[in-house]
């Protein structure tokens, strides 16, 4: 699924909104030019979770000017969502170990 940053306007009025406490809870800078580039700073927060954003391919637009498509890189998410799912066998490693091997409690109790 592609993006520009005419489908970013609602996340540039949202980070404009609450800049100050972006700035002070995240410890991240809002771009000057987050009006024209909104889609920089999407990437900035997506790579604090780990996932990028492609290299945009553009197009001419009838003005003369480029318009440029995004995406999000769907390795970065699959890495991401892998380290998730480890997170949370560590948080129950019984789960993971029945699951891995097949054991059901009834099989061993019951």
């Amino acid at each position: 699924m592609e993006f520009t940053s005419s489908d970013l306007k609602e996340f540039t009025r949202i980070c404009l909104k609450l800049k100050g406490v972006i700035e002070r809870q995240m410890d991240i800078n809002i771009r000057v030019d987050i009006r024209t580039k909104p889609a920089m700073q999407l990437g900035v927060f997506l790579g604090l979770v780990g996932i990028k954003t492609m290299k945009p391919r553009s197009e001419k637009t009838p003005s003369g000017g480029k318009k440029y498509f995004y995406k999000i890189d769907p390795e970065s998410v699959q890495r991401m969502t892998h380290l998730v799912a480890l997170e949370e066998q560590r948080k129950n490693p019984w789960d993971a170990i029945n699951a891995r091997y097949g054991f059901k409690s009834t099989q061993i109790w019951g």
